[in-house]
């Protein structure tokens, strides 16, 4: 089926480029097989080149990575994803040990994927000049349509942090975003789980979101210091446990909750009895704060930005060991 190569092509691309060691054969077998189960998978190094930031990854983990598409039963059965335990540690480039043959191989990566971006671009450009007539719905449409409406997704325990002693030595830093969990569901009119067919002309999706906060710490204990057990680990830590906030976080905004119910009307274009979008969103209160201390720390961080940038292409040209005692090197 066509979408099936759909699916196989884009999970390869994606996480090819930011996974470690992904046996893309074994993939491919497991979407075709309708059951994909991936489990403790590596982050690369590099995963952050595309945004082009002085930024590498010092600790990079997927814990749990699930994909259920039941092929025989596209119209019956859900199209489920499960996505658990991600925990990215982030520090400049600079706090990596500089490896020739390694920068060299990310480079030539990096640069690939950008022709390949490029190329893609100009594909597109090319189909939409190609199809300028509209078509009515295809049955490849027809099938990803159904698909999404019955998409169920759970996302839980995200932990991103970036850690910089380098802006100030004095005042090391650290800042991320903590979430325990968020969900989406399809549902019927009173907003209890339900299989949609194909006839349905709303859908409706109830979206969950637990616990999710964010901080920035300034004169922060260094969690890339440690191992990379003992990294992740405190990565973990970060992540709220039976509603058991973590310490030792500055909050800018403290853990909030919400849930949120999503109708979308697929025939809106000729049909006007409902809005095309519909969002309603219960949230109870958000508790933000920002001081002084954390405004100069953006502030220095900021600045401290343009000269990694600046410096990031002589990195090689700096020897691996403090200037104290090492005047020579």
């Amino acid at each position: 089926m066509v979408f099936e190569l759909v699916v196989v092509d884009v999970l390869n691309r994606f996480l090819g480029y930011y996974v470690v060691n992904l046996d893309t054969s074994q993939l491919s077998l497991g979407i075709w097989k309708g059951d994909v189960a991936l489990k403790n998978l590596e982050v690369k190094e590099n995963a952050l080149s595309q945004l082009d930031v002085p930024f590498k990854v010092k600790v990079g983990h997927i814990g749990n990575l699930k994909l259920r598409i039941p092929w025989k039963n596209l119209y019956t059965q859900p199209f489920e994803a499960v996505l658990e335990d991600i925990y990215l540690l982030i520090v400049p480039s600079s706090r990596i040990k500089y490896d020739p043959l390694k920068e060299e191989k990310q480079l030539l990566e990096a640069k690939q994927q950008e022709l390949k971006r490029i190329e893609e671009t100009k594909q597109k450009v090319v189909d939409q000049e190609q199809q300028r007539e509209e078509k009515q719905d295809t049955f490849t449409e027809k099938l990803v349509t159904q698909i999404i409406k019955n998409l169920q997704v759970k996302i839980s325990n995200i932990h991103i942090r970036y850690e910089d002693d380098i802006t100030n030595r004095e005042k090391p830093l650290s800042f991320g975003i903590s979430l325990q969990n968020l969900s989406m569901q399809t549902t019927d009119q009173y907003w209890v789980p339900y299989l949609q067919d194909e006839t349905e002309k709303l859908v409706r999706k109830l979206i969950r979101l637990d616990n999710l906060f964010a901080y920035w710490n300034v004169q922060s204990q260094m969690f890339y210091l440690n191992d990379y057990d003992k990294s992740l680990d405190n990565l973990k830590n970060g992540v709220v446990n039976e509603y058991i906030v973590p310490k030792g976080y500055d909050f800018v905004f403290r853990p909030i909750s919400a849930k949120a119910k999503l109708q979308m009307n697929r025939r809106s274009d000729f049909d006007f009895s409902d809005p095309k979008i519909n969002l309603e969103v219960e949230l109870h209160s958000i508790a933000i704060e920002f001081n002084k201390p954390q405004y100069f720390s953006v502030m220095e961080l900021l600045e401290s930005v343009d000269m990694m940038t600046q410096n990031l292409p002589y990195r090689k040209f700096k020897p691996d060991v403090p200037l104290h005692f090492h005047a020579k090197e």
